[in-house]
C-alpha cells in the first residue's frame, strides 16, 4: 500500500473514532475530512493527468492511468458522505462466507448437499 493511502486511511480512522466518540459532529467530520483528504486526491489527479500525457495510451501502464482518470470523481465521493469509507473491507467481510461457501460446493455435487456444513464453519471462522 502506498505511503498516500496509509495517510488516508489513518486520517479515516482518526475522524471517524471523533466523530463516534462525540467530538465532531456530522458537519465537522465532513469539513474536517474534505479539508484533509480532497488536497491528497487533487495531488493524485495531477499527477494522473500528467503522466497521462507520458505513458503510451495503449501500454498497460497508460490504460491502468485511463482507468483510474475514468473512476477518480466516485472513488472520492466518500469524502462528501459520511457513511462511506475509503476500503471495502466491510463489504469483502460480508460476501466472505458466501465465497468460501461457493468454492466448497464446487465438488459437494449440489448446493443443498453441502450448504448447511458450510454455512456453520464459515460462520464460525469468520475473520
Amino acid at each position: 500500500m502506498g505511503i498516500r493511502a496509509r495517510i488516508i486511511l489513518r486520517l479515516e480512522s482518526e475522524y471517524r473514532g471523533k466523530l463516534t466518540s462525540g467530538q465532531l459532529t456530522t458537519e465537522q467530520f465532513v469539513s474536517e475530512r474534505n479539508r484533509a483528504m480532497v488536497p491528497i486526491f487533487e495531488e493524485l489527479r495531477s499527477w494522473l493527468l500528467a503522466r497521462s500525457y507520458e505513458v503510451a495510451p495503449k501500454s498497460k501502464l497508460g490504460m491502468a492511468i485511463a482507468y483510474a482518470q475514468e473512476l477518480f470523481d466516485r472513488t472520492i465521493r466518500f469524502v462528501e458522505h459520511p457513511p462511506l469509507t475509503p476500503d471495502t473491507n466491510r463489504v469483502e467481510n460480508a460476501i466472505w462466507p458466501f465465497v468460501v461457501g461457493r468454492k466448497n460446493w464446487l465438488f459437494s455435487g449440489s448446493a443443498l448437499g453441502c450448504s448447511c456444513p458450510v454455512q456453520s464453519s464459515t460462520a464460525s471462522s469468520r475473520p
